[in-house]
């Protein structure tokens, strides 16, 4: 073939004339595939020799249209603006004799505009002249469009607060985001090509792994939660939404991954699922997870035959505890309290904080009885050991216990508990540091307390509080010198309810604060009426609970009733109990200050009861001290309780302090204060309480005590 020098200006591959059928059909072999192959013969009529009908799929025009001039000339299907780019880049491929790789648009018989691949190689002779071009075409339409949508979500996804990872249809990873990059530590050239098991922790189940291939490779979207591992080993949760990408024809070509780190949402739900369940401080579980541990409980011994012990715990003075040394420190001995009961619960049995101070132990599969109360016993002794606490400060404190058996006691988880309960309520009434199993009349003590609960929240707004007079005689001058307050209910539902029921609860309940108020302005207001009748010497004592002095307004409601009602402060003393003189507190100390400032007279009520000692006696500023009714009672029979009486009277005195001396019932008890020294008394022997009219009546009497009065 004679040497043809290139026309570099018109070197195209889909450039040239037909040739004869026969020379096509000599790569018939060819002419099933997706493709077309071509060689352009380098002449002078710059002739395709060779041209398969894969260029039909790609054009829209067979072989043989294209070869016969019944179809637009190849080259004029270029893409008008793709045209001259493309004469150029094979020029210049063919000048540096290399093989050249196009990417251009085409316009097709049905006028859409495509992509084709040209890859083609020019073919030179010995002499080094070229003769033809040989190369395949190939339309790259779907995947143009593929790569632009990456392009796309590429772009999309840069700025994405969530990470993107996207695969081809083998699950290599092709792109990542920097919000990806950012979470795992990896960047995206170190996990190009890999596959996403990187960051696997074993976590998740193979079985989930193959739902998931299962799902996305059947075209569907799958989404789930993965616990992954960054490129330092830290695990971290996410949530994954798995999406399919498909061509025209419907094949996967890639997967996207949108990707959420949940790692904060996911600890923040697991800890309120665990404070829902466990108690903070402890870490024991609570109220609520202890009920559901109980009625597991009660469901297997109902069908083994078993019983289930409820033990309920209560820490003695526990809130002195607190005032007193701090709930710091407070909530360090819990801790402690905790950790010591722990040592004695089986695999198996329960130890919850049901709060506050209170313990719930749930003893479950027993075949008998016999080692309950022994075990709670050996709970008691457990909880009175010592409590170092800081690794300085020794703290002390005891329990007291109630116990319900099911399913003796009930067969329902909550009444099991209640009653447990009540047997601990009266366990603490029966003086505290001990054990009481629930017993059936116990109910009834129950229902008294709640009712008496119930109806003493309205008292105070249905006006059925009261007050009553015990009248104060000068022993040395044989006339009434003051009075103390005594508080009385009359509620029509319950009847009359005695102090020594309704106090208690008012303290428990917190309803003392409003009612003590109701008793210093009352009491205040009564002393006013008697301004005119009775001596500017005479004094009104008021009982103060441990709960109305501890508040800061104590104070300020004493100051305001003295201003209210005109009353010289030394005419109100204010009764106060040795407990309280015990926590010495500095809060305690200041308020008795404040109130000595005001020129109110404080005293010691019960002494004797408590823990008397003459330390806070002297620390403290009080007035007054009243020997308790108790040392009272059995004089003159026990010459050693009239020697303690002396001894106390002595002492009182030698501390610049008056004596009362409670519960005179008869005059050999008098005498024998009046021969002592003692300063004033109360009891039957002069007056029951009376109410108001009747006490000033009593009061303003001449009297002599002889014989007791009517």
């Amino acid at each position: 073939m004679a040497s043809v020098s290139p026309d570099y200006d018109n070197l195209c591959p889909l450039a040239g004339r037909a040739i004869s059928p026969d020379q096509h059909c000599a790569y018939g072999a060819l002419a099933n595939l997706p493709i077309a192959i071509y060689r352009c013969l380098v002449d002078a009529h710059r002739t395709i020799i060779v041209l398969t009908d894969g260029i039909k799929a790609i054009t829209g025009y067979s072989a043989a249209e294209i070869l016969k001039n019944a179809a637009p000339n190849l080259t004029s299907l270029i893409y008008p603006k793709d045209q001259d780019r493309v004469r150029q880049e094979i020029a210049a491929a063919l000048d540096q004799r290399r093989p050249f790789s196009l990417e251009y648009r085409y316009v097709n018989a049905e006028g859409e505009v495509r992509w084709i691949a040209d890859h083609g190689q020019g073919v030179w002779n010995e002499a080094g002249d070229l003769e033809c071009l040989d190369g395949f075409l190939m339309d790259i339409t779907e995947h143009q469009q593929a790569e632009k949508q990456l392009r796309l979500l590429s772009s999309a996804s840069e700025q994405s607060p969530v990470s993107v990872v996207i695969t081809d249809h083998k699950g290599c990873i092709q792109y990542v985001n920097p919000k990806f990059e950012a979470v795992t530590g990896y960047s995206a050239a170190e996990v190009k090509g890999k596959n996403p098991n990187i960051l696997k922790t074993g976590h998740t189940s193979p079985e989930q792994y193959r739902q998931l291939w299962r799902t996305i490779t059947s075209g569907e979207i799958w989404k789930g939660e993965f616990l992954n591992k960054k490129k330092n080993g830290e695990f971290f949760w996410e949530t994954a939404s798995i999406s399919p990408v498909k061509d025209r024809n419907g094949q996967i070509t890639h997967y996207v991954a949108v990707k959420e780190d949940i790692t904060v949402h996911k600890e923040t739900a697991e800890m309120l699922v665990y404070q829902a369940h466990y108690d903070m401080l402890t870490d024991l579980p609570n109220r609520a997870l202890a009920i559901d541990h109980l009625k597991l409980a009660i469901g297997q011994a109902e069908r083994e035959g078993e019983f289930v012990a409820v033990l309920l715990i209560d820490l003695d003075s526990f809130k002195t505890v607190n005032e007193s040394i701090g709930h710091d420190v407070g909530d360090l001995m819990l801790c402690h309290v905790a950790e010591r009961l722990k040592r004695y619960i089986q695999p198996g049995d329960t130890l919850a904080r049901l709060g506050g101070d209170e313990f719930l132990i749930i003893l479950q599969g027993l075949k008998g009885l016999e080692s309950v109360l022994p075990f709670c016993h050996q709970i008691l002794d457990a909880v009175e050991h010592p409590y170092l606490i800081q690794n300085a400060m020794e703290c002390f404190t005891s329990a007291t216990m109630g116990v319900a058996i099911y399913p003796i006691d009930s067969t329902s988880a909550s009444i099991l508990l209640r009653n447990a309960g009540i047997a601990l309520n009266n366990a603490k009434s029966a003086g505290r540091k001990n054990v009481k199993c629930f017993e059936s009349g116990m109910n009834l003590a129950a229902q008294r307390r709640h009712q008496v609960a119930s109806q003493l929240r309205r008292a105070l707004e249905f006006d059925e509080f009261s007050l009553v007079f015990q009248p104060l005689v000068d022993l040395n001058r044989n006339c009434v010198a003051g009075a103390e307050a005594l508080l009385r209910w009359h509620n029509p539902t319950l009847g009359s309810v005695s102090p020594q029921e309704f106090i208690p609860i008012a303290e428990e309940t917190g309803l003392i604060l409003s009612i003590g108020d109701w008793v210093i302005h009352t009491a205040c207001e009564q002393l006013h009426q008697w301004k005119d009748a009775l001596s500017d010497q005479f004094a009104l004592a008021i009982n103060l609970s441990p709960s109305q002095f501890r508040t800061a307004r104590l104070a300020n409601v004493i100051a305001n009733c003295l201003h209210r009602y005109q009353i010289p402060p030394h005419q109100l003393e204010l009764e106060i109990t040795e407990s309280l003189l015990l926590d010495d507190q500095p809060a305690t100390k200041l308020l008795m200050q404040q109130l000595k400032r005001m020129g109110l007279k404080i005293a010691i009520d019960d002494f004797g009861t408590g823990y008397s000692a003459l330390s806070y006696l002297r620390r403290f500023s009080l007035d007054v001290l009243k020997i308790d009714r108790s040392f009272i009672t059995d004089l003159p029979d026990h010459g050693d309780l009239s020697a303690l009486v002396r001894a106390i009277i002595f002492m009182a005195h030698e501390l610049n302090l008056s004596v009362i001396a409670e519960g005179i019932e008869t005059e050999a008890q008098l005498r024998i204060l009046q021969n002592q020294g003692c300063d004033y008394g109360q009891g039957f022997w002069f007056s029951r309480a009376l109410p108001p009219e009747a006490f000033l009546a009593f009061a303003q009497q001449t009297m002599t005590y002889q014989t007791m009065p009517e």
